[in-house]
């Protein structure tokens, strides 16, 4: 005999592993920060943009 799970049971069944998942996930989000933050802090700076010309607008 053939035995099918519900919907419910395959959802405990499937729990821990996405609870293990959830927490290794979890435990990589500070480096993953900490990586950014690095990469941020250690890039160069914008350039700052030259000063605006005022364009002539001959309506003749």
């Amino acid at each position: 005999m053939e035995f099918t799970m519900t919907h419910a049971e395959q959802v405990i069944e499937q729990a821990p592993a996405t609870i293990s998942a959830s927490r290794a996930a979890r435990e990589r989000d500070p480096e993953r920060r900490a990586i950014w933050q690095r990469h941020v802090e250690e890039s160069q700076p914008l350039l700052p943009f030259p000063r605006p010309v005022q364009l002539l607008l001959a309506l003749q």
